[in-house]
């Protein structure tokens, strides 16, 4: 028997008297046809026949693109249900993980963490039936049926598996990992949108749930997950920071998610409040995490979308996690020249500290200090023989468990620093009137992890 692993591309039939709407709306907005040209064929014709049913003149291209994206969603859970087992809720978690994909030619940078690209295969078959894996053979293949199962070539063959790369199946990533119409974890079998916290601590990917250092890995990966879906709940013009925000305490809930409105006081407050730097800040539709957004989808950002990419950082990047500015070089911070790194500024920054005891201020400014370490740089003034230490970061974000003490340490004078808890209760550590540097202590309280000892 053969093997044919793909499905071959969605044709657009030429005679369709329906095809006018879309011809038009790829005259104006032509990365529409590039992303169907990019993406697997159920996807294709879904998002087709969206852009044909809706297209006008003056439709904004973000208004096109989460309309068709959700009909691509919409249609996608109704048909599949893919977030209606846990094998699917494993396939959305790795595909958002971005790890085992498919290598690709292009001059896009590898992953900066990433697994080998093959799924382990017990988890492939089922990622591949339950939601959109597809297999590693690429070509059609004569499989024959053995006494001890099947063979390719006298060898005996298993299925092996992996998904498809952000620039093999770009709906995959705009559409099916979450948007404006459906969450990244929302559940058409239940009607729910469940949270991060949630999904990632009940379908965990290792087998010893005890190990100390699985459960810090699986930390790091509930807040990575938690901006990854906050980030796309306003759809690809992205969202306001304050809004950004009280969707991301929602996802430290312990089942369903909810948005969470900040109180300082007994008193309704949002964020840039209290940090003013981030009023003007927008929180773009971000990519999976450690993948880059092709040039036809980043370029649309001039077309009022705000496309942008989201890194786990290297230990030497002395925290966990970023994200980029849209307007910014894309290349991961690592790979640049001192020169390029000098005009690196991200939206924020984030350290995660799954620790058994309660972090203290002392800590947090342990971490502050290795975070200046790498994140600030020197400018020499030849004129008066001084030296200047730039900042290239304003706000970092410490998610832990619990913090220790308050206003004990009022010593510290080189950030503000504020906790909010995921209730959304705000308190005021450190105030420094007119500093530049904020931190703020998240407190997901996230009691079924098991905590690092940390003397």
């Amino acid at each position: 028997m053969s093997l044919v692993p793909r499905f071959p591309k969605y044709q657009l039939e030429d005679q369709n008297e329906e095809i006018d709407g879309w011809f038009q709306a790829t005259i104006k907005y032509p990365s529409l046809k590039y992303i169907v040209q990019n993406s697997r064929g159920r996807f294709a014709r879904y998002f087709i026949d969206k852009v044909k049913e809706i297209w006008f003149n003056d439709i904004h291209l973000w208004d096109l693109i989460d309309e068709a994206c959700g009909h691509v969603s919409i249609k996608t859970h109704q048909g599949k249900g893919f977030l209606n087992s846990p094998e699917g809720v494993l396939g959305q978690k790795m595909a958002i993980t971005y790890n085992n994909v498919k290598p690709t030619k292009s001059t896009t940078p590898p992953p900066t963490k990433r697994f080998k690209y093959a799924l382990p295969r017990k988890n492939g078959a089922s990622c591949m039936h339950k939601h959109f894996a597809n297999l590693v053979d690429e070509e059609v293949s004569d499989i024959t049926l053995a006494e001890n199962g099947l063979e390719k070539n006298d060898i005996t063959w298993e299925p092996r598996c992996c998904f498809p790369s952000i620039e093999e199946d770009i709906l995959l990533y705009l559409a099916i990992l979450g948007g404006r119409k459906r969450a990244t974890y929302y559940s058409h079998g239940s009607n729910t949108t469940y949270s991060a916290k949630k999904i990632l601590d009940e379908f965990r990917l290792h087998g010893n749930t005890n190990a100390e250092s699985n459960d810090v890995d699986l930390y790091e990966n509930t807040v990575a997950h938690a901006v990854f879906s906050s980030s796309r709940r306003n759809g690809v013009q992205g969202l306001a920071f304050d809004n950004f925000f009280s969707y991301l305490l929602g996802e430290f809930q312990d089942i369903i998610w909810q948005s969470v409105n900040l109180k300082l006081n007994q008193t309704p407050v949002v964020l840039s409040d209290l940090i003013p730097s981030l009023a003007n800040k927008t929180i773009p539709f971000l990519a999976p995490i450690n993948a880059l957004w092709p040039s036809y989808i980043f370029d649309q950002n001039k077309n009022d979308c705000n496309f942008g990419n989201f890194c786990r950082a290297t230990n030497r990047d002395r925290v966990d996690l970023y994200i980029k500015d849209p307007r910014k070089s894309q290349e991961h911070r690592h790979d640049m020249k001192s020169k390029e790194k000098r005009k690196f500024h991200p939206i924020f920054l984030a350290d995660c500290k799954c620790w058994r005891n309660k972090i203290g201020m002392s800590d947090v400014k342990s971490i502050v200090e290795g975070v200046d370490a790498v994140w600030t740089y020197k400018v020499q003034d030849k004129d008066n023989d001084t030296v200047t230490v730039v900042p290239q970061w304003n706000v970092l974000f410490v998610f832990c468990l619990s913090l220790n003490g308050g206003r004990q340490h009022e010593d510290i004078n080189q950030f503000e620093c504020l906790k909010i808890d995921r209730e959304g209760q705000v308190e005021v550590i450190i105030e420094n009137q007119g500093q530049q540097k904020h931190v703020v202590i998240v407190e997901t309280d996230v009691h079924s992890y098991t905590p690092i000892h940390h003397a």
